[in-house]
């Protein structure tokens, strides 16, 4: 039980250390390359596992909270991409990278942000909406 407390309260820690290696040293994380998914699949699952059906029923007692979440990933992010990339090109920035602003604002949140903070939110709000439900309803 030491070492899931220990993993989940240090979790950003060894995200930054396991980066830098893979930044560094490539050819060791290339082992897992053909099992990638599966494990990105697994963990997605086993965030879903986490859920209480009374946290979910709590956070679908809010549609305005979830219309709020979806109207941002999808309506206010592209708007501010597409903005970034207009303030950008015309400060001489290059059309590839104002295609990024705008790739950046069209896309969802990732899977990444969640597995990260999942700890901190359990740790801050003591077990109550401690999982950002509505974010993966508009990408699930």
């Amino acid at each position: 039980m030491i070492i899931w407390r220990l993993l989940s309260e240090k979790m950003a820690l060894f995200t930054v250390i396991f980066a830098l290696v893979a930044y560094l040293y490539p050819p060791a994380f290339l082992i897992f390359k053909g099992v990638f998914l599966w494990c990105f699949g697994a963990t997605m699952f086993a965030l879903g596992l986490v859920l209480k059906p009374e946290e979910a029923r709590a956070a679908l007692a809010r549609p305005a909270s979830i219309a709020l979440g979806v109207s941002t990933q999808f309506l206010i992010m592209p708007v501010l991409g597409f903005t970034a990339a207009t303030i950008a090109v015309w400060q001489g920035a290059t059309p590839a990278m104002a295609l990024g602003f705008i790739i950046v604002g069209c896309a969802p949140g990732a899977m990444a942000s969640n597995v990260i903070t999942f700890p901190y939110i359990c740790k801050w709000l003591n077990g109550r909406d401690r999982f950002t439900f509505f974010n993966f309803l508009p990408t699930a």
